[in-house]
């Protein structure tokens, strides 16, 4: 019977700092992931140093690559993100106005919602993607995000109220 190794990896850079325990057998995508989830910095956008190297193969584990307990990890942006910066900057914002939205949904009528939920989603489809499949998903995504909202509003849609 094999036992997995835990090892801790200190994560920092971007304005984020972690703290991250993980199986020494996981894979750099796994760990990309994590932050991710953490961070919100999408892993397609994310460069990882460590012990003097890029961490780029996401299919290379964490013992392969040499990571042992406690090494530290720079996160960086990758040059992926610098031809896709402003695009990712425009769907940020946007993202933040849907979780706005969010938040008020129950104090507005849902005819203002759901003009507030037309324009946004305007503003969504004028973003350039420039053929980026990234910033298509995460626009998609945003557009969903955002009908959702206006459905989850609608007086034919039931609402869940048991929590």
């Amino acid at each position: 019977m094999t036992s997995i190794n835990y090892i801790t990896l200190r994560v920092s850079g971007l304005g984020h700092t972690l703290t991250l325990e993980v199986a020494s057998c996981s894979t750099v995508g796994s760990l990309k992931f994590q932050i991710e989830t953490s961070t919100a910095i999408p892993s397609v956008y994310q460069c990882l140093l460590a012990r003097g190297s890029k961490l780029d193969v996401d299919e290379n584990t964490l013992d392969g690559v040499g990571l042992k307990h406690r090494t530290r990890i720079i996160l960086l942006h990758n040059e992926l993100y610098a031809k896709e910066e402003q695009g990712y900057g425009e769907l940020s914002v946007l993202a933040r106005e849907i979780e706005d939205l969010k938040m008020m949904k129950n104090s507005k009528p849902p005819a203002v919602i759901s003009d507030l939920v037309t324009r946004i989603c305007c503003k969504l489809d004028g973003v350039s993607v420039n053929g980026s499949k990234t910033l298509r998903t995460l626009r998609k995504d945003l557009i969903r995000k955002a009908e959702n909202i206006e459905h989850s509003n609608s007086p034919d849609v039931e609402q869940d109220t048991s929590s």
